[in-house]
């Protein structure tokens, strides 16, 4: 049976997939991702082109993203965020310049902007001019390329009413009366500053992150408004001489939340932890709302992780204001380590050791400026909603494997459905197939556990090693929620003397099981025990039968609805009340093989033999149809189709009309010919004759309809000389009146009620 077709998905969700993707994986995955399934290609194109990272990156990559962008504007109305580095404004070539003031002045949507100089530089305003025609209001803005002093460069900033952080690296030319002097930009947002430079005078920062060497009683214009203050010592001495700058004005500052302390100079000697974290206690008295605190100093030795986890442990119990402490020393052996200590939600001290020294990291809390969208900080996909995604990508099994080794996000998901349906057979190999599929399940427990259709096939008996029969028992055997199995062989039939080794051992409870391998013998003891079998397909009467031998008792099979078998297969003996029937179509016996299932069968499909004379078929699907409308009184659903195989050297037949005034409960009716012409003329009814024309398929459809009233749909299907194909449907409407659509293509599995 056909899966079911998952409903297609929102542009938001494929959106939250690529968002899951590109949270864990890189741009070059999600890349793939979108090459992969095309319903990924907006969404993914959309985060590849929001965070664009061309820092520390070649020319050639500016020129790329520059081109793609300017080419492109869809693509540059989606970045968001922007960071960028050039060589000095003297070496960069005319045309590189443009290309970037072109591709800077398309991306309206930019947020955030880190602007970065290879090397060192002096930042004359020389390159200043990129900028000048760019719209964009940026929140966060890093640079070690421009000169503050710069016009033009004031200028642009005067336009950022919506700033919110500034960042100054070295190299970018700034003193603080750059941004003082006329024309003054005003920047009513900017909240947080950044850098190595004087502080800009008058502005009312929240956040402030400095590499610091002179008087701390600096930062006192600053004390009623900062809450977040991240300093950074270069200097060769140690936090104390910081701490005890602080210690005079922290009664002057009481809305510091968050601090940052962190001696960038890594000294050869050692200060005792525990004697830092003595004075710290009392350098800290007076900052009765400290929230979060991270001290990062080389200079600081603890005896072994224990101590450093005591030391924020003690800061946690002696500030209750606290709610997280980061502490980083060197321990036993030079190593680095950090200690993060919080609260939980029951006020418990939970502390965590990270092996390496991250003062980034350390106060992510309070971090400056994070440049984290909301977007990324998604949680991950429910599984449902990951199954979801995959059933829809199911229809090519390549783009779910490509996808399942895309993202590992995918990779439960869309490996519960590649192995969900399994199809071995047709292989050039497939002894090979076989093995390497049982290998797999057998190295990966929970696999077997989603196999739910299985289609294996292997050469004859004798051509089997006994490892070989071994692994595929093993891999069968380890499928305990196979339902479906076709098991078929590759080759002849061999006389071999047991062929059940590969079944013997199962637990599962098949509701479909298809075989052209085992012997009648051999099988029913294993169909003995499925008890919720109800489809079974034969594909020769000899290698299979239900009924009962000496040794072996007939198999109860109490579900048993549907079988497909030759029409030897349909003995007296049979005695099962199936519902639904395929076999072949077998005239002059067909009332005798099928009388016993007349009161149950709901279902047939006759299929007819391809090599059959054509001067022979005259008439033959309208006989087939007159004996079938006499003896199965509860039928539903018939189609008599010829099957598509070698042609008969002789030449076409003709057909005389279908009459199925005699069916008082058919509902569908398929018939396809695959060498008829014509029909011949029905004087009785007064029908002279049709082509397979359109409009004399209509005519045919239409008296069928006629001759019974519960008929809903009529299929009628040709096959030309030239191999061309056509498929017309006739439906009623809901007036009653007879609609017809054409395909140029016969698909009886797609019209067939069997599995309905």
């Amino acid at each position: 049976m056909q899966p079911n077709t998952a409903p297609r998905l929102p542009l938001e969700l494929l959106l939250m997939i690529c968002i899951d993707a590109a949270d864990s994986l890189t741009l070059e995955t999600l890349a793939v991702l979108c090459r992969t399934w095309r319903a990924f290609l907006a969404p993914a194109q959309r985060l590849m082109y929001r965070d664009v990272d061309l820092e520390a990156k070649p020319m050639s990559a500016v020129r790329s993203w520059a081109l793609a962008v300017t080419c492109h504007p869809h693509l540059a109305e989606r970045v968001q965020s922007l960071a960028i580095e050039l060589p000095d404004e003297l070496e960069l070539l005319a045309e590189d310049q443009r290309q970037v003031r072109n591709a800077l002045a398309a991306c309206v949507h930019i947020t955030k902007l880190r602007f970065l100089r290879i090397g060192s530089g002096n930042g004359c305003n020389g390159i200043d001019f990129v900028l000048r025609f760019c719209t964009f209001r940026l929140t966060h803005f890093t640079t070690s390329y421009f000169d503050f002093a710069s016009l033009s460069f004031k200028s642009f900033l005067a336009k950022q009413n919506q700033l919110r952080f500034l960042v100054v690296l070295p190299g970018a030319r700034i003193d603080w009366w750059d941004l003082e002097e006329e024309p003054r930009p005003a920047l009513p947002s900017l909240i947080g500053f950044k850098g190595n430079a004087d502080i800009p005078a008058g502005r009312q920062f929240q956040r402030l992150e400095l590499s610091w060497a002179g008087n701390i009683s600096d930062l006192q214009p600053y004390a009623q408004t900062l809450t977040t203050l991240n300093l950074i010592l270069d200097a060769p001495q140690n936090i104390i001489t910081i701490l005890i700058g602080l210690h005079a004005l922290s009664r002057k500052m009481p809305s510091i939340h968050h601090l940052g302390l962190m001696s960038s100079v890594k000294a050869g000697w050692l200060e005792s932890l525990q004697a830092l974290l003595g004075r710290t206690g009392t350098m800290l008295q007076p900052f009765t709302q400290l929230e979060t605190l991270a001290i990062i100093d080389h200079r600081t030795g603890a005896a072994d992780e224990e101590e450093l986890c005591g030391v924020a442990k003690t800061l946690m119990e002696k500030f209750s204001s606290l709610r997280r402490v980061a502490i980083a020393a060197k321990v036993a052996e030079e190593r680095e380590k950090m200690c993060i200590a919080t609260r939980d939600a029951d006020s418990e001290i939970q502390t965590v050791i990270e092996d390496k020294i991250d003062f980034e990291a350390a106060p992510k809390l309070f971090s400056l400026c994070s440049v984290k969208t909301e977007m990324a900080q998604q949680g991950h996909l429910p599984p449902e909603l990951l199954f979801m995604i995959c059933n829809e990508a199911s229809s090519s099994r390549r783009t779910l494997a490509v996808l399942c080794r895309t993202s590992i996000t995918f990779q439960t998901a869309a490996e519960r459905i590649l192995y969900r349906t399994v199809d071995l057979t047709g292989r050039q190999r497939p002894l090979h197939a076989a093995l390497s599929w049982s290998l797999a399940l057998l190295n990966h427990p929970h696999l077997a556990e989603s196999v739910r259709s299985l289609s294996i096939q292997l050469p004859g008996f004798r051509s089997l090693l006994p490892k070989d029969m071994d692994t595929i028992t093993a891999g069968l055997v380890a499928c305990v929620n196979l339902k479906v199995l076709h098991f078929l062989r590759e080759d002849g039939r061999d006389a071999s003397p047991s062929t059940d080794w590969v079944l013997h051992k199962c637990r599962f409870q098949l509701t479909e099981f298809a075989s052209s391998y085992f012997t009648a013998s051999d099988a029913k003891f294993f169909l003995g025990k499925q008890t919720e079998l109800r489809f079974l397909s034969v594909s020769d009467a000899g290698d299979l039968s239900l009924d009962a031998e000496r040794w072996v008792k007939r198999p109860p099979l109490p579900n048993l609805m549907g079988i497909k078998a030759p029409a030897e297969f349909f003995t007296t003996a049979l005695d099962r009340p199936l519902q639904r029937i395929e076999t072949n179509l077998y005239i002059y016996r067909l009332p005798l093989r099928l009388q016993a299932f007349s009161h149950t069968l709901t279902t047939l499909n006759l299929l007819d033999d391809p090599t059959i004379d054509p001067r022979s078929l005259s008439g033959r699907h309208a006989e087939a149809l007159k004996q079938v409308s006499k003896y199965l009184l509860a039928l539903l659903h018939l189609a008599i189709v010829d099957l598509k195989g070698p042609r008969y050297s002789a030449g076409p037949a003709l057909e005389r009309l279908p009459r199925t005034q005699a069916f008082s409960r058919l509902e569908t009716l398929t018939l396809i010919w695959r060498r008829v012409v014509h029909f011949s003329p029905d004087e009785d009814i007064g029908f002279i004759g049709a082509s397979r024309s359109e409009d004399g398929t209509r005519d045919v459809a239409e008296r069928c309809m006629a001759g019974c009233s519960s008929l809903w749909r009529v299929v009628i299907g040709y096959e030309f000389k030239d191999h061309s194909e056509m498929m017309y449907t006739s439906t009623r409407d809901s007036s009653g009146g007879i609609l017809t659509t054409v395909d140029e293509e016969i698909n009886f599995e797609a019209v067939s009620m069997f599995w309905v």
